[in-house]
């Protein structure tokens, strides 16, 4: 595994470990606890969900979609080529 899928990994295991402590703070009927760990589950899954979305998918199209990009694709849709070769 990558050191950034680790990472995520590791953080997606953390996000988890907020939403249990969220739901035990439901199943306790402790309201206030319940919304400050919901919101910190939230914040903890937007973080990790944003992180995915600069860090790994970037890395995985430019591993995956980028070699798929050969003469049979460039002839047939030679503007999808040039749009994720400019994104890279």
């Amino acid at each position: 595994m990558t050191a950034i899928a680790q990472y995520l990994t590791d953080d997606h295991h953390h996000c988890d470990a907020l939403f249990a402590e969220a739901e035990g703070t439901v199943a306790a009927g402790d309201r206030v606890a319940a919304r400050a760990r919901f919101e910190a589950f939230r914040l903890a899954t937007l973080t990790h969900l944003a992180r995915e979305e600069e860090v790994l998918f970037p890395d995985q199209e430019e591993q995956t979609l980028y070699p798929m990009a050969d003469e049979a694709l460039a002839a047939q849709a030679p503007d999808l080529v040039a749009r994720m070769r400019r994104k890279g």
